[in-house]
């Protein structure tokens, strides 16, 4: 059965583009999962949005109708389900209870669910008021498996808990990247870098600049860090240490890669540094599918999702570390930087990850799941 479900598309160029495959972009992989695998199984879409323009004005464009954040309320209205993130969610529940209509279209998806793994008052409050909204949802979504139980358990069995793996756009991953993918104005870094193995380090929440940091120190190891959202305070703080402890050359940062220079990165990296605190939350977890993806050895510390890529089969490629231990990690990295079994084995990572981290995949299970669920369900 069709239906029309609203989701939040910040930007609506990346929900549509999340469409059209690409070498020189990957399909992001929240808009794949939440728009582009729904629209492609014959569902209809709108969009809340703080888009100034509501299409890219190329191509096709998967939502019927796109409303700004204050129209929420009425958009709801026209929609059989509203797929909606943490505090939006939240709200929009609230107003729909308070209505006293009994009228339920909130699937509610969030990031944390354990109350007791939260390090800060600030966010066992958002814990908390996630865990009473999904009482009144029409559904909740979570990220992982132990999220997924703990949810179940802790809710009435009215209330469907749907797991969504959100998969990454593998095919980019793998495809073949060239030194021309490496701006003009850092080949000569990079030239210097290409002359010994490297790790990397991806992302930006939740990560442990100063256990990267030290660890380059100590174990010896080249580092490369990535991150797409600048934040002046943190890199600049990673700048002055790499100069104050003499680590130029040994630990270079890029911000905001273009893709195709990521992807380059990747490919010629020795093993990835999940260097993330996801104790509470599943961070650092697309950057792990993506590295994956690029037959990369996975280092994590021990976190939600270090057990999620267990549960999904990926034990044998990663190397999981107890959070806190940069000994144990520097030499499970300096391992793999010399280790040539390792680099025989990415063919086996990248077809891993195709067959069950992609995002076709994922995505593809997700909306079943949906279906199955709301398959007789009538709003009106």
């Amino acid at each position: 059965m069709t239906r029309h479900l609203l989701v939040c598309a910040d930007s609506i160029q990346e929900w549509e583009a999340a469409l059209e495959v690409s070498s020189n972009r990957p399909r992001l992989p929240l808009p794949y999962i939440f728009g582009a695998a729904f629209y492609k199984q014959g569902h209809r879409l709108s969009a809340v949005t703080r888009s100034l323009t509501t299409n890219s004005g190329a191509g096709r464009s998967i939502f019927e109708k796109t409303y700004k954040r204050h129209e929420l309320a009425k958009a709801m209205k026209q929609a059989d389900f509203a797929l909606l993130w943490a505090t939006m969610g939240i709200s929009a529940i609230s107003t729909q209870v308070l209505s006293l209509l009994g009228f339920r279209n909130v699937l509610l998806a969030s990031y944390v669910w354990d109350l007791k793994a939260m390090p800060t008052f600030k966010k066992r409050l958002l814990g908390w008021a996630t865990q009473r909204a999904a009482r009144y949802s029409k559904g909740i979504v979570v990220m992982t498996g132990e999220q997924e139980e703990q949810a179940r358990k802790s809710l009435p069995l009215l209330i469907p808990v749907l797991k969504c793996t959100v998969g990454v756009d593998t095919a980019f991953y793998q495809h073949a990247a060239h030194f021309t993918d490496v701006p003009q104005e850092y080949q000569a870094d990079i030239h210097n870098l290409l002359k010994a193995p490297y790790v990397i380090m991806l992302g930006d929440e939740q990560r442990l600049n100063e256990d990267a940091i030290d660890i380059a120190q100590s174990a010896k190891v080249n580092f490369v860090r990535v991150c797409q959202y600048a934040n002046s305070e943190k890199m600049a703080w990673l700048r002055e240490e790499i100069n104050r402890r003499a680590l130029g050359g040994r630990f270079l940062i890029f911000e905001k890669a273009k893709y195709p220079f990521l992807r380059f990165l990747l490919q010629n990296a020795a093993a990835y540094a999940g260097l993330v605190d996801s104790f509470w939350q599943p961070a650092g977890w697309t950057a792990a599918c993506e590295c994956l993806a690029s037959g990369l050895p996975v280092v994590l510390y021990e976190g939600l999702v270090s057990r999620e890529l267990v549960r999904l089969g990926a034990g044998d490629f990663i190397k999981v570390i107890s959070r806190g231990d940069k000994r144990s990690f520097g030499l499970a990295l300096d391992l793999f930087c010399n280790n040539k079994e390792a680099l025989r084995l990415r063919k086996t990572r990248q077809t891993y990850s195709a067959t069950q981290l992609d995002l076709e995949k994922t995505g593809a299970d997700f909306v079943a799941k949906f279906e199955s669920h709301f398959e007789s369900d009538h709003n009106s």
